[in-house]
């Protein structure tokens, strides 16, 4: 039986964190699954499950939100919220396909899940945050999200259930290729710049349709000329040595 100071220890550390609204998450993962040319779910060894280059980040406060996720080298998803206009900006590369679109809000991709229930009695600390699970399945295929009432985001850019509150601090990224397991490393509630949440389209990505929004073009900087240089003179004539 756990004594009392330690269990009055233990709320007083989750109700110290109290509520955040406004900071940043960090996120480690890792690649847990691949799928075959029939789409067929094919489960990675926890040993051989790549870490490389598996990570996320997400940023938010009362107007803006933005998840920033990069699944190894080859695929990076960015999407940025703005709250109060609905404007959302989806940046996704594949490889050296990279590929922009703006919708509104709740014009978002709109994910049919076959099934969620919640289990409440069971706590995992994440990052310092105490998180329940949620179990839900997405075209059949049954996933895990753990998710903490402590940290709200205001918005769900991620494909896992709204009604699923607070903010999920592990949860699974299903791509058409892989599916990758993200966990927050680190909670911060220091704002984020402004700047971060400026709706800006990266060089080389390529806008789908008309935009719906002002959408910032990076400005590009026109090569300088070059300054002409003086020719090299040539090397000075060997020195004479007169003989005695």
């Amino acid at each position: 039986m756990k004594s009392l100071s330690l269990i009055l220890f233990s709320i007083i550390s989750y109700c110290s964190i109290g509520q955040v609204r406004v900071g940043s998450i960090e996120f480690s993962g890792r690649v847990t699954h691949m799928y075959d040319a029939e789409n067929y779910q094919i489960e990675i060894p926890f040993e051989r499950q790549n870490t490389q280059g598996v990570l996320g980040k997400i940023y938010f406060d009362s107007t803006h939100l933005e998840i920033d996720f990069l699944a190894t080298i080859a695929y990076n998803l960015n999407v940025t919220y703005k709250k109060e206009k609905e404007w959302v900006l989806y940046l996704e590369r594949f490889g050296s396909n990279k590929k922009a679109k703006t919708v509104l809000y709740e014009d978002l991709e709109v994910f049919i899940f076959d099934s969620l229930s919640f289990n409440f009695d069971t706590i995992k600390v994440i990052a310092s945050y105490p998180c329940h699970l949620a179990t839900y399945e997405l075209a059949g295929i049954p996933y895990e999200a753990w998710f903490c009432t402590d940290i709200e985001l205001g918005g769900n850019l991620l494909p896992i259930p709204t009604e699923i509150a607070g903010t999920c601090l592990e949860f699974t990224l299903p791509m058409d290729i892989a599916d990758v397991k993200y966990t927050a490393t680190t909670v911060n509630s220091t704002p984020p710049k402004p700047e971060r949440f400026e709706m800006v389209l990266p060089h080389a990505y390529v806008l789908e349709g008309e935009p719906l929004f002002p959408v910032t073009e990076p400005t590009r900087k026109e090569p300088s000329e070059r300054t002409s240089l003086p020719p090299i003179p040539p090397p000075p004539p060997p020195m004479r040595v007169e003989e005695d």
